[in-house]
């Protein structure tokens, strides 16, 4: 028996400073895919973490962005507008 529900009852923001920590990101990305939240985040929040994974982790450009491309690929209904 899951205790994870079906449908997400709760929704978050994922800003950067948490969608750019692997380990974080990861952990946070793994409960939305069981469903355990809905995550939400803007054009302009995957740009600061694009930016700081190149930046600050020095992580290859084409390697950030192939990390957020599968963010957006696994979860479509994630992007909101910016506000």
């Amino acid at each position: 028996m899951s205790t994870a529900p079906t449908q997400p009852q709760y929704g978050a923001v994922l800003d950067a400073n948490v969608l750019v920590p692997v380990a974080l990101c990861d952990m946070l990305l793994r409960l939305a895919a069981e469903h355990f939240y809905s995550p939400y985040w803007s054009e302009q929040i995957l740009a600061e973490n694009e930016h700081a994974l190149v930046e600050q982790l020095d992580i290859a450009r084409h390697s950030a962005r192939h990390r957020i491309g599968q963010m957006r690929a696994t979860f479509p209904e994630a992007m909101v507008q910016d506000a």
